[in-house]
């Protein structure tokens, strides 16, 4: 059953001294630990798509779920983001192939890809010229025992349309800053009295008696489409206190043994007392955090167990090619992955990317990238090298950046664009830092004779090649304008260009010494 959307890099750090390190903007903050087993599920989910920029799925047809539900988890990791577009434009390119079911546009479709444009900062009113929120709202019912419904009536009995469509369709509305106006109070007015006497939701609707199956007969209120309407009522600010009390309820007392949740809750449950899964618990994670309460909170340890804990263990930590994947009850599973990230950052569906400024990057002479707090991690080169990383440093919206080596080769990641390099050219020295020019779309690389080599739209504004230096040049760095730059030498020497100003140097103000490392 169709269920919500909901690797910084495989292997241990080698034993080699960080040759550079820079500070990049990036996405939702969550605790350190959980922000990296989140990237190297990332790493994983990237290792899947193909070169067209989707994951195929059996006999190679397009995945679009797990597509989507990767690029939101890109965005709410701020990995990958290059190639999240790329399957954005994918996407775009092929919205009706994913959206339109045999009985119309699918609600839960629509709100998928308006979360995932809307995660990576597109338009969802102009996605590829299509107006996805109005496609979206066009599938609400106006009359009849489902008025306010998305979707029709064909569609609810198909699986394509009812409470967890409904929930995910009031999340993405939210997403996209709809959140007032006729239908969407008549979107709220069905959902509410879905909810059922215990607290949980059916997937389809309560009608006929739905909420009194049971689990043995594979019916009744599941802990997926409660997680994911109490989300959607939550983004609207349309969940009562009554309506959280009763939901609170149903997952306390649905709680697994070993802190997590199955497809259905605990209680009464003939399918065993730890079914447990990591995407049923992420989703629950995602709808707590929602409604404000901690995973890890006492209500929800159970023997020293919480959701957290249960979704953390159930990741793959061994090197190989599924590290950073998620077990589905004791298999691999790539539904279970792309649903697990939001639940490991405690991202609620409806606002998954908030730009910060609390994070850095770290990177290795061998070309490893690690990426700390919210910093983007984008890849990093694995050996094969000619020669050793000297410098790193990121585009100006921080989400991409570059390697550079010493023989001038450059290596560009995330939204970096590659504009040359010395690779393969006689150098008289060799090079020892590079820099972006302010717009991103070019970059100096400097040598340590002083020679100064500018790509894209940088602009050569002299150097030092030639001249006879005191002590090797050891960094560079642009003006803001990008007109002018710097250069500064082991002794603390600068030497300034184009509408750079020198103002002093350590020669300059007397300070004798050969072992400056940088400047900034």
């Amino acid at each position: 059953m169709r269920k919500n959307l909901t690797r910084l890099f495989a292997g241990s750090i080698i034993a080699v001294a960080p040759v550079a390190f820079f500070g990049s903007s990036a996405s939702a903050s969550t605790s350190p630990n959980e922000m990296l087993m989140a990237r190297n599920a990332t790493s994983y989910l990237a290792s899947q798509f193909n070169a067209s920029g989707y994951i195929t799925g059996s006999g190679g047809t397009v995945d679009y779920s797990d597509t989507l539900a990767s690029d939101i988890d890109f965005a709410a990791t701020n990995t990958y983001l290059r190639l999240a577009h790329q399957s954005l434009n994918y996407i775009a390119a092929n919205l009706n192939s994913y959206v339109v079911t045999p009985y119309g546009d699918g609600p839960g479709q629509l709100a998928n890809v308006i979360i995932a444009v809307r995660a990576l900062g597109l338009d969802p009113t102009n996605f590829g010229g299509v107006n996805l929120i109005s496609r979206l709202l066009a599938t609400q019912q106006t009359s009849g025992v489902d008025s306010g419904m998305f979707g029709s009536e064909t569609e609810l009995a198909n699986y394509d349309a009812g409470a967890y469509d409904q929930g995910l369709a009031l999340s993405a509305l939210a997403y996209a800053g709809v959140t007032s106006g006729a239908q969407v109070q008549a979107a709220i007015a069905w959902l509410q009295p879905q909810q059922c006497s215990n607290g949980g939701f059916v997937f389809q609707s309560n009608a006929a008696g739905a909420c009194s199956g049971t689990p043995a007969n594979f019916a009744g209120p599941d802990t997926n489409t409660t997680a994911v309407a109490i989300e959607g009522l939550v983004a609207q600010g349309a969940l009562t206190p009554a309506a959280r009390s009763l939901a609170v309820n149903y997952f306390a007392t649905g709680q697994d043994s070993d802190g997590g949740f199955g497809y259905y809750a605990n209680v009464g449950n003939s399918l065993g007392s730890a079914n447990s899964d990591p995407d049923s618990t992420a989703l629950v994670i995602q709808a707590l955090t929602a409604m404000g309460i901690s995973p890890s909170s006492a209500q929800f340890t159970v023997g020293g167990a919480n959701p957290l804990s249960f979704l953390n263990s159930q990741q793959i930590t061994t090197t190989g090619s599924s590290f950073g994947e998620f077990n589905f009850q004791g298999s691999p599973s790539l539904l279970a992955t792309v649903q697990a990230v939001l639940g490991q950052l405690g991202a609620p569906n409806y606002g998954v990317f908030t730009p910060s400024n609390s994070g850095y990057s770290v990177v290795t002479s061998s070309g490893s990238v690690y990426a700390f707090g919210t910093s983007s991690y984008n890849g990093g080169i694995n050996g094969n090298l000619n020669k050793p990383i000297v410098s790193g440093f990121s585009t100006p919206d921080g989400k991409g950046y570059y390697l550079v080596a010493a023989d001038g080769g450059v290596f560009a990641f995330g939204d970096a664009t590659f504009q040359g390099s010395l690779g393969g050219k006689s150098l008289n020295a060799p090079i020892v830092s590079g820099f972006s020019t302010p717009d991103g779309k070019g970059y100096y690389l400097v040598a340590a004779d002083g020679g100064v080599f500018a790509f894209g739209d940088a602009t050569f504004q002299g150097s030092l090649g030639g001249k006879t230096l005191n002590k090797p040049i050891v960094s560079g760095f642009a003006t803001p304008d990008g007109k002018g730059y710097d250069l500064v030498a082991a002794d603390g020497g600068v030497f300034s260009f184009g509408n750079a100003t020198f103002t002093s140097s350590l020669p300059g103000i007397g300070v004798s010494t050969g072992a400056v490392i940088g400047a900034f």
